[in-house]
């Protein structure tokens, strides 16, 4: 479900927030069924139950009482095992008492007194922003709740309210570290990550921000004794999760639709689901996505024929689908709330079933990968980007190998400068265990070192998911390239990064390489044929800068589009209404 929490503090005005919007069940997503709401003296909260996948149900998972109010969103149970209280106020009194909690959640808890907390898991997908003033803290699952009401926010334009930190990471830095990796695209508003703790007390509020993910000793210790019963522990804890959650969320009508492809991911959480399929008596289907010569359907269509189980291939012909107009861009841009550009379009034709499906019968199941991300860099990227996108489809998303007990796998199993891959040594684990047969088929560009097979290799890779070119309309762009350098200026005080930052803009309004790199080029070609060893350095340096610097990639050249097409625009509810689809 979606929430949204305000902790009033001095000088707190109703007319600060905009209770109207908050209390429409098109605030946060047109999948929720009804808004629930209490006021205390120093807090409010709304909660906005969905129901697409399983329903979100009073008294089960949320309850709004005159003297608490308490709620879960995800999937959660408790590590030692067995199913949870199916009364929400016992679980939680369950959790105040210490008991370990796996899955991925927020768990929240909000009193009259002015007491509580916001409870997620080390490694999620559940996503939480801050956003704070001097008369108010509001805490909310969603960007768009924030910006669409509170009234501050909305006196400005998106334009005046982007942070240029956050675009300078955007253009320049994107999956690999950041400097400012808590900051999304509007300045007032920070990210929270699942591994933070927010903690409520006496009408106050404390954020700990925390550094890393700590894995619990016990955890590393079972690992250096003895791995193979290390690995046999953690995946009967997997598959108890998995027996309590389809007992407790789903039941014996639902079925599993398994995207798979030729990598690690897809096929461990596949190799996982077969003992749980025969157990629970569910249907599987497997689809993948792509032309016939793709790596990811040639694999996975071996998988399907070793394992004897029906598969289904979407061709993909020609070019995947990107942005074609302002009002694509728009829509993107609502579905994202800035955490992914255009360039990674969503079309629209695959949104609008799963928007507007109600309920459902198939889970439809990602490869979850956080058993590879043995770094905090990979582990935020994971939930600033990939979480975000499948949420905002699916509010139900489950990923099965995506908890924490497996997630502290990647931090304890993989170091970084490990000679084995990141992630082999648990997939191969998986594999071995439940469908060894699998072992023997190639992956798509790597290898299982406890057990090798040459990777699959294809001729046209490169060529087999060509994009068509970004829209772009350097006229619609000219309006924010020199906002946003003046914005950078205010936000940043150093000098070369703000004349890169400007460089990179300009460039990017233009196809054109810069006249004087073209010519330091040409200088530095003209003077090989004498001087190769003197010069082969620079040639290298000098062209991963022009790379860099004077020939934006696409990805680069596509966030520049998203923001100067909402650039004017104040709130979310003026994409929703310029869009037919989100308006019906």
């Amino acid at each position: 479900m979606d929430f949204f929490i305000i902790n009033k503090k001095s000088g707190f005005r109703a007319s600060m927030i905009d209770h109207t919007y908050l209390n429409s069940c098109a605030a946060p997503t047109i999948d929720s069924y009804q808004v629930q709401n209490r006021v205390y003296d120093d807090f409010e909260i709304y909660i906005y139950p969905h129901r697409s996948i399983r329903e979100d149900r009073e008294d089960r998972d949320f309850r709004l009482a005159s003297q608490a109010s308490v709620l879960t969103n995800g999937y959660v149970h408790f590590y030692d095992g067995g199913l949870r209280n199916s009364k929400i106020e016992d679980f939680i009194h369950e959790v105040e008492e210490g008991r370990e909690l796996e899955g991925d959640y927020q768990v929240v808890k909000v009193t009259s007194d002015g007491n509580g907390f916001i409870l997620g898991s080390d490694i999620g997908w559940r996503q939480l922003y801050h956003y704070e003033d001097p008369h108010c803290a509001v805490f909310a699952t969603s960007i768009k709740l924030i910006v669409d009401s509170v009234r501050s926010i909305q006196e400005r334009t998106f334009g005046e309210n982007f942070d240029a930190r956050f675009i300078e990471d955007s253009i320049f830095r994107g999956w690999f570290e950041r400097r400012h990796h808590r900051t999304t695209l509007f300045r007032q508003i920070e990210k929270l990550y699942p591994y933070d703790r927010v903690v409520f007390h006496s009408g106050s509020v404390e954020i700990h921000r925390q550094e890393t993910v700590t894995v619990p000793q016990r955890f590393k210790e079972a690992y250096e004794q003895d791995k193979e019963r290390f690995y046999r522990d953690v995946l009967n804890q997997c598959h108890a999760f998995f027996d309590n959650v389809w007992a407790f969320d789903f039941g014996a009508d639902k079925s599993i639709e398994l995207l798979l492809t030729g990598g690690l991911d897809s096929r461990a959480t596949l190799s996982f689901l077969f003992p749980a399929v025969a157990k629970h008596g569910m249907g599987l289907t497997t689809k993948t996505s792509g032309r016939p010569e793709h790596p990811d359907v040639a694999i996975a269509k071996m998988i399907a024929e070793t394992l004897s189980f029906s598969h289904e291939n979407t061709k993909s012909e020609g070019q995947w689908p990107t942005a074609s107009s302002a009002q694509d861009i728009r829509f993107n841009f609502y579905l994202s709330e800035g955490n992914w550009c255009s360039w990674d379009f969503v079309p629209r034709f695959g949104v609008k079933k799963s928007l507007l499906r109600g309920q459902a019968d198939t889970i439809t199941l990602h490869g979850a990968d956080s058993f590879k991300r043995n770094t905090m860099t990979a582990i935020n990227s994971n939930n600033r980007w990939f979480a975000t996108r499948t949420l905002c489809k699916d509010p139900f998303a489950f990923p099965i190998l995506g908890i924490k007990s497996v997630g502290y796998i990647g931090l304890t199993c993989n170091p970084v400068g490990d000679e084995n891959p990141s992630g082999t040594e648990f997939v191969y684990n998986v594999l071995n265990r439940y469908t060894p047969a699998l072992l023997d088929i190639p992956f798509d560009r790597a290898s299982l070192p406890l057990h090798p097979v040459d990777p699959y290799k294809a001729e046209r890779l490169t060529k087999s998911h060509v994009r068509e070119p970004v829209f772009w309309d350097g006229s619609i762009v000219a309006k924010i390239a020199k906002h946003l350098q003046v914005a950078y200026e205010k936000e940043l005080n150093s000098t070369d990064r703000i004349q890169e930052f400007r460089v990179r803009i300009s460039r990017m309004l233009s196809y054109r390489i810069h006249p004087v790199a073209a010519s330091l080029v040409e200088e530095v070609y003209r003077r090989l044929p004498g001087k190769l060893a003197d010069f082969e350095n620079l040639i290298m340096r000098r062209v991963v800068y022009l790379k860099a610097m004077y020939r934006p990639n696409q990805q680069s050249r596509a966030l520049l589009m998203d923001l100067a097409c909402v650039n004017d625009l104040r709130t979310f509810t003026e994409i929703v209404a310029q869009d037919p689809i989100l308006a019906a």
